[in-house]
């Protein structure tokens, strides 16, 4: 059976191997910006085209602050 790049890649960097380490470390680099930008996206800051967590809180506190400053002007007396 053949053995996957990346263990393959992990097993010489461990042997000691610097090339194979470096190509190593860029893999998983790599692997983790791509789990980063999964999680991006989850929260909605991605393309997609419906809000996601981080928009939602947005304009919930958008939406709190403008009522709290319509408040304040109604019972602030007028100069």
């Amino acid at each position: 059976m053949a053995q996957h790049t990346h263990d393959f890649f992990e097993d010489e960097a461990r042997k000691g191997n610097g090339a194979f380490a470096i190509a190593f470390a860029i893999m998983e680099l790599a692997q983790q910006q791509k789990q980063l930008v999964r999680s991006l996206d989850r929260l909605g800051a991605g393309t997609d085209t419906s809000p996601g967590a981080v928009e939602m809180i947005a304009k919930e506190l958008k939406d709190g602050a403008e009522r709290i400053a319509e408040a304040i002007s109604e019972f602030s007396p007028q100069g």
